[in-house]
Order: C-alpha cells, then sequence, then structure tokens
C-alpha cells in the first residue's frame, strides 16, 4: 500500500481479552482488565499515554473523582448524571434528553412514542444553533436525517442525507453529492469491505477499500491502487481520537460494528438507539428491557472483544436460534436441517473470575457461516466446538453428542456455568431433551 503496509498484530490472554494490539501508525497498545472482563487500562506503550477506568457493581462506568471516591456520578436507574466534564440529563422514561460537553456546547434531544431519537438541538459556544430532525421505517432503521435550522441554507454541507438498508445492514447512504453504497465482507457480516462512490458533480464512480481491525472497525481506507485515503485511530471505548484525510473528501462513517458516526452530535447511531462513545454506554434504555441485563445502558465488558451490532444485549438463546437459523448452510432457514439440530451457547465463568462463551451443535457439527456468525456473536474461535475432534464413535451413548454436552465436557474442571442459551428442533426451544436435562440442570447457571 503506497504510504505504508498494513501491519497489525494482536494478542490475546486464556479468556480471549485481547491484551495487546501493534501497527505501524498507533503503535503498541497494551489492554489490562479486571476479574470479569472490565477493561481497566489501555496504555500506549511509545508515548506512555493511558486511559484508565473504573466501574460500580451495576457495571456503569464511573467518573475520575467518583473513581477516586470523591462523589457518586450517577442517579437511581443506572443513568449518568456526569462522566469527566460531561454532564447528562433524562426524562422519566430514561431517554438522554440533555447532554453539555466540556467546551460548552448544550445539546437538547427528543424522542417520539418508541423512544426514537427524533430531533437535536445544538447550541454552539459561539452562539448559534443546529437543529436536526431524523425519521425512521416500522422496523427501527433510520431513514433519513435533516438539518433545519436558518443557517443550514448558507452551508454547503449536505443538509439532508437519505439511508437505504439491506436487512439490518447499511446498503447506501446518499445527499446532493451523490451516493455511497457499502459492500460487506461477507453476507452475514456488518464488516464493511468497501466503498462505491457515484459523484454526481462529474457522473463517476470511484471505489475505495476498508482495512479493519480485530473487531471490524474501519481503520484504514485505500483506493484500488492501495494509496492511502484516510486513517483513524479510536479511544478504549470507540471515539475516534485521531481522523486523518489523507484525501480530504474521504468519508469513512462507521465506528463500532454496525455503528454510523454523527457529526453534529457525536454519537454513533446503532441500529436500535445511540451510543455515546466518551461515556461507553447508550443514550437510553434497551429496547428488550430486563432481558437486556441488569443494566440497560450497559454497551459491553469492553470495545476490543465484545460487539452489538443491532444496539442490543441480546440473550443466549436468542444468539443460539439466530445460529440454528444457518444450519443447511443455506441463506434462508432450512426448516428439517433446523429440526434435526440444535445449537448450545453456554456462559462459563473462569477460575480468574474472567467469563467467556462456549459454542457447539449436535453430533459436533456446525457449518462455516454458524462458525462465522458465532465469533461475530463474540464466542472466542477456540470455543466453538465443531468438527471430529468433538465427535465420538456411534457405540458411545447416543446423548454425549449432545450440543450441550459437548460442551460440558470441553469446559475447564474448575469453570463455572453462568447461563445457558439453546436452540433445539423445530421448536427452537430454549431447553435440552429430557436425557441431558439432569447434568445440563446439575452444571449450573440459568437459562437465558
Amino acid at each position: 500500500m503506497a504510504g505504508g503496509a498494513v501491519n497489525r498484530r494482536y494478542a490475546y490472554d486464556k479468556a480471549g481479552n485481547l491484551i495487546q494490539s501493534a501497527d505501524q501508525r498507533s503503535g503498541v497498545l497494551n489492554y489490562v482488565y479486571d476479574k470479569i472482563g472490565r477493561i481497566q487500562e489501555a496504555r500506549n506503550s511509545q508515548s506512555g499515554r493511558s486511559e484508565t477506568f473504573a466501574f460500580d457493581p451495576a457495571h456503569n462506568i464511573l467518573s475520575d473523582k467518583a473513581a477516586e471516591g470523591k462523589g457518586n456520578n450517577l442517579v437511581s436507574g443506572n443513568r449518568l448524571k456526569e462522566y469527566n466534564g460531561i454532564e447528562y440529563t433524562y426524562d422519566a422514561l430514561g431517554n438522554l434528553i440533555y447532554r453539555q460537553l466540556p467546551n460548552g456546547e448544550n445539546q437538547y434531544y427528543q424522542y417520539d412514542l418508541e423512544n426514537q431519537l427524533v430531533r437535536a438541538e445544538i447550541k454552539k459556544p459561539a452562539g448559534n444553533t443546529e437543529i436536526w430532525t431524523y425519521a425512521y421505517d416500522p422496523f427501527g432503521r433510520r431513514l433519513s436525517k435533516e438539518r433545519q435550522d436558518k443557517l443550514a441554507w448558507t452551508s454547503t454541507d449536505p443538509k439532508r442525507t437519505h439511508f437505504v438498508w439491506d436487512g439490518t445492514r447499511l446498503l447506501q447512504e446518499y445527499t446532493y453529492k451523490g451516493s455511497y453504497t457499502y459492500i460487506y465482507t461477507d453476507q452475514d457480516s456488518y464488516e464493511p469491505l468497501a466503498q462505491i462512490f457515484d459523484n454526481a458533480k462529474d457522473s463517476k464512480q470511484y471505489l475505495a477499500y476498508f482495512h479493519n481491525d480485530q473487531i471490524s472497525i474501519p481503520r484504514e481506507m485505500t483506493d484500488i491502487h492501495g494509496n492511502l485515503l484516510w486513517y483513524g485511530e479510536y479511544t478504549a471505548w470507540g471515539r475516534l481520537k485521531k481522523d486523518e484525510r489523507v484525501y480530504k473528501n474521504a468519508h469513512q462513517p462507521f465506528r463500532l460494528q454496525n455503528q454510523y458516526f454523527d457529526e453534529e452530535t457525536g454519537l454513533h447511531y446503532n441500529l436500535m438507539r445511540y451510543y455515546e462513545p466518551e461515556a461507553g454506554r447508550f443514550v437510553n434504555q434497551d429496547p428488550i428491557g430486563l432481558l437486556g441485563g441488569i443494566n440497560l445502558y450497559q454497551f459491553s465488558p469492553n470495545v476490543q472483544t465484545w460487539i452489538d451490532p443491532l444496539g442490543l444485549n441480546a440473550k443466549l438463546s436468542e444468539m443460539a436460534q439466530s445460529v440454528h437459523n444457518l444450519a443447511g448452510g443455506l441463506k434462508t432457514p432450512d426448516a428439517r436441517a433446523i429440526e434435526k439440530s440444535t445449537v448450545a451457547i453456554f456462559e462459563v465463568e473462569l477460575k480468574n473470575g474472567s467469563k467467556t462463551l462456549y459454542a457447539a451443535g449436535s453430533s459436533g457439527r456446525l457449518n462455516p457461516r454458524q462458525r462465522s456468525l458465532l465469533e461475530k456473536l463474540g464466542v472466542p474461535k477456540e470455543n466453538i466446538l465443531s468438527g471430529k475432534k468433538y465427535t465420538l464413535p456411534k457405540d458411545v451413548v447416543k446423548n454425549i453428542n449432545h450440543a450441550e454436552q459437548i460442551i460440558l465436557r470441553n469446559i475447564p474442571d474448575d469453570a463455572k456455568v453462568t447461563r445457558k442459551g439453546i436452540s433445539w428442533g423445530s421448536k427452537q426451544r430454549n431447553a435440552p431433551c429430557s436425557r441431558c436435562k439432569p447434568s445440563v440442570d446439575g452444571a449450573g447457571g440459568v437459562y437465558d
């Protein structure tokens, strides 16, 4: 690649947490986690600069003062009121309605009856005000965003952007300047591969490629000749801290998986809700309610390993069902293959207190599409138990090769099962068969 080849290296601990990343632009970054996998520190070995984090028992990130025991940055219901100079206010439904930034900028948010952000009023320190509105389809996908204040008409920037979707993935966005069409690494992936820009000014097409890191965040963009167009660096919670546009018109809107950056607010649109990268949490509560966990604003323990492309903290049974739907390897669900198979995903707490996921299919079988999706859902590759290694001879007791049993006999002896998600047969029940039930129940954990 002109401008320097892409060269990245990664190292992980036994729980699957990223502990080091290195590339020629960002240098060497080292990550430290607590016993349950929450990130505590991200340190750059070259510069010596670091980001440090602390959490309360409900996984709320604490401001520097709160971490030092000087006050509390939370109100009831895990609602953040202050984080490192940013002030937050929520409505009675738990939606963020006001945010004051350290530079004095004030942002006011309004929501519809579905708790979707529909209006943002942004009062700049200089005294001018921007007003943006957002529209959605019945599935919650954002169709457009538009600037509507008086000064909008004096700006050369696009006032209105329209969005086109392929299922839950952004397929295209277009303004008066032209359209951007996105291609992904495979049909089930949220990882961007390429961008096609149709320029309305000269009626030409321009192709650019994304170069992504271990969780599919774009780090570089290049043209068809390998020339560097853009590169970026991120904080530990996904905020772009370095936006280097080698080509001044480079357009790179993606952040964490399936997140679209809104320059006007600094928020990331994450399909079902918006993500605030300063504090590493969502601006409103999980649409799936208490099924999303004890903290309805939490994104994940850390963004170096975990992803949330839908903006939902999904249950393990829902994850298992989505993988089960790929039985047979077809583009559409294969009813017979689903009926004859099971997928199980267990969350396991290791001896050191950290948690990780294990997954298996019945008879030790998972097809490539299923394995690929499991990796995207956060199951470490080495914990996806599939292949001849996990298949026993036919004369062994029949249920020993059920998905749940494969997991139980392959997790460490000193590990503890904390959550279980199963998708069994045509009804995709979150339950083991009668022969497996005693051992699966005896392993502990809750059916999630």
